[in-house]
């Protein structure tokens, strides 16, 4: 599996996910602070947190208002059990 590269930048609070880096991007969509860029194949490509920011502390709080049993991991979640994790932070 291709390393994916998460970058952060302060100076315009967006933080940048790649998913392809191989890939082109062909458009993007746009929703809410999120924009989600598409090769031609329509596989995401890269993704976009505008105001990364506020988009942390919503999504921490809305994880700690949700009941325990609610909050799985990605570790033991069925969907990544064999997925391996070598993300660069």
């Amino acid at each position: 599996m291709p390393k994916q590269r998460i970058v952060y930048d302060i100076e315009s609070n967006i933080l940048m996910i790649e998913i392809a880096r191989s890939a082109s991007i062909a458009y993007a969509i746009e929703i809410g602070t999120v924009i989600v860029h598409f090769s031609k194949y329509y596989l995401p490509v890269l993704i976009e947190v505008l105001e990364a920011s506020n988009f942390w502390s919503s999504a921490k709080k809305v994880v700690d208002n949700m009941p325990a049993r609610q909050v799985i991991s990605a570790e033991s979640s069925p969907i990544n059990s064999s997925v391996s994790r070598q993300t660069k932070i």
